[in-house]
């Protein structure tokens, strides 16, 4: 019985340290692997970094573009689209993370057949090891220009967006603050039911705010007034020009089409140009230049977004 116990002890002893030899050779070649991954795994976790970033102001962009707001200018729609394209194009896929060996740990109380089995376990783990290779550290992509031509494209496109509400069927105090913003124009009077010569504020088709104005590129004094007529309302679309609003494109549209069909002729009341639902009108007295030019200042500064 003595020397049976001797032989199993012995038995297990040798197990025990070839077992650890096994083990402690894969430990070594695990724990080298796992130092060498460190750089390839840091330049994963950073290309997931700068790709989340990408999709989150792309993510951004899409839901304002899914919202389906119209824009006053179409094509900061298809500018924005086209950036978010691009990203598209040029964002990668981060690659995966490599995951750690694990290590082996040796009981050594364990039973003789338990630790050849780890052993073999080792030795298998380690031929594993020896015959995996570490892939090239990936480059880590810059996407800062495309993030900021997003980030320009949307802002563009929201500025669109408000410039097109602020021209659809505004408030006669906002076009009077708008109309302020022009150094040429000094003087400013809104109609009121009382006050509008033709009849048309408020009705089925017509304006909603008529809001006249005087401009100093005007010479008063080649403007026919009829006596006794002293005021800007009395003097009309003459002393500047008139902003008409209106509640839809197609009355707007109708009351532009009705002007038109006086240009050239001696009726003519002036320039009309359409923005939104906003008939800009400017004075005869003034040149076909000067018109376009009070024109753009007033149609730029209804569209004008102040944040």
């Amino acid at each position: 019985t003595f020397i049976m116990l001797l032989s199993l002890t012995g038995c297990h002893d040798k197990a025990l340290e070839e077992t650890t030899a096994a083990v402690t050779a894969y430990n070594d070649a695990a724990e080298s692997y796992n130092a060498g991954i460190v750089t390839y795994n840091e330049a994963c976790s950073q290309i997931e970094q700068v790709v989340f970033s990408l999709d989150a102001v792309i993510d951004e962009a899409q839901t304002v573009i899914n919202a389906g707001e119209e824009p006053y200018d179409p094509s900061t729609l298809d500018s924005l689209k086209v950036e978010i394209s691009e990203a598209q194009n040029v964002k990668v896929t981060p690659p995966t993370i490599i995951e750690p060996l694990p290590l082996l740990t040796i009981d050594p109380e364990a039973k003789t057949a338990q630790l050849k089995e780890l052993k073999a376990s080792a030795e298998t783990k380690l031929a594993e090891v020896n015959s995996m290779s570490i892939p090239a550290t990936p480059s880590i992509p810059n996407y800062s220009n495309n993030e900021a031509a997003i980030k320009d494209a949307l802002s563009v496109y929201q500025d669109s967006i408000q410039s097109l509400k602020q021209v659809t069927n505004p408030d006669q105090d906002f076009v009077i603050d708008r109309l302020q913003m022009i150094e040429t124009i000094t003087e400013i009077e809104a109609v009121t039911e009382e006050t509008d010569v033709n009849g048309h504020l408020n009705k089925q088709g017509g304006y909603t705010s008529a809001i006249y104005f005087r401009d100093t590129l005007v010479d008063l004094d080649k403007v026919y007034i009829e006596p006794g007529f002293e005021g800007l309302l009395d003097i009309g679309t003459d002393a500047g020009g008139c902003i008409e609003v209106f509640a839809n494109e197609k009355d707007v549209q109708n009351r532009d089409t009705y002007l038109a069909g006086f240009d050239g002729g001696i009726l003519s009341s002036g320039g009309h140009y359409i923005v939104g639902t906003v008939l800009i009108r400017t004075s005869n007295a003034l040149t076909g230049t000067q018109q376009l030019e009070l024109t753009d200042a007033i149609k730029e500064a209804l569209l004008k977004v102040i944040h």
